[in-house]
């Protein structure tokens, strides 16, 4: 949310502002592996920022709060639309939909407590991610093909709750 988030959680694979950066920092680097953009140079080798670049936060957060985003369409994409009704450019969408709300933790300014709360509920309890289906890529069919986008998404969407694991499995059959 925050213009040039200048810290990065590497595991989460989403640049974040300062402020986040300290509540990411409190769910602990088992969960998410906060580093500096300006400070931890080793950390930024060539695979992590290729890594980065493929992804990027508008992806991560389409996975991430993927519930509160349904029926939404990113800001670049409304300007895009604007840009149509001007006459400036070809590609069209249908002009109805809404823009994205913003990360959770952009309303929480000035509370760390609500900051963290915020962030505990997105990437620990995945309040906002929907569940995997049968249609998303396996990890070792991601991963074969180079699909960094792809095996994100199952990382993210993949659930430790057996019931899960069977429903997909079913849905596979079916």
């Amino acid at each position: 949310g925050a213009p040039d988030p200048d810290w990065a959680s590497l595991n989460l694979v989403v640049m974040v502002c300062h402020r986040c950066a300290g509540a990411h920092r409190h769910l602990g680097a088992h969960v998410s592996k906060v580093r500096s953009a300006s400070l931890d140079l080793d950390a930024w080798t060539p695979p992590v920022l290729s890594l980065f670049a493929s992804v990027g936060n508008d992806r991560a957060n389409d996975l991430w709060e993927a519930r509160r985003r349904d029926g939404t369409v990113a800001p670049k994409v409304l300007r895009l639309e604007a840009a149509i009704k001007e006459g400036k450019d070809e590609r069209g969408f249908a002009g109805k939909e809404p823009e994205h709300p913003p990360p959770v933790a952009f309303d929480c300014a000035g509370d760390p407590e609500a900051t963290l709360a915020a962030v505990t509920r997105k990437y620990v309890a995945r309040a906002h991610v929907k569940p995997a289906t049968a249609t998303v890529a396996s990890c070792v069919d991601a991963s074969a093909s180079l699909d960094v986008p792809a095996l994100l998404e199952r990382l993210v969407r993949s659930s430790t709750d057996r019931r899960d694991a069977e429903r997909v499995a079913r849905e596979r059959r079916e």
